[in-house]
């Protein structure tokens, strides 16, 4: 099993698989995607009309994001964000 398991992660390096941290995998730019400096200024700004109560504002923010193929998750330690699609 433990050869087995060595030839899996072998073929994975192999391939570039392994290689990359999965939040700088999420995060990554692949042509036709929103560039992450979009999603942040993004993020910003919904996070600023969160702040001034302007929550029409928040979720339309939110939704672009969405059709972008963009998930965002607030939580205690700030707004993260993945690609979804």
């Amino acid at each position: 099993m433990e050869e087995l398991a060595a030839q899996m992660y072998a073929a994975g390096e192999l391939m570039g698989l392994l290689g990359n941290d999965p939040d700088e995998w999420f995060a990554g730019h692949v042509e036709g995607d929103m560039p992450a400096e979009e999603i942040e200024v993004l993020i910003g700004k919904r996070n600023q009309a969160r702040k001034d109560r302007d929550f029409e504002a928040a979720d339309a923010i939110r939704d672009q994001l969405a059709a972008a193929g963009v998930a965002i998750e607030d939580g205690p330690d700030g707004t993260t964000w993945r690609r979804s699609g």
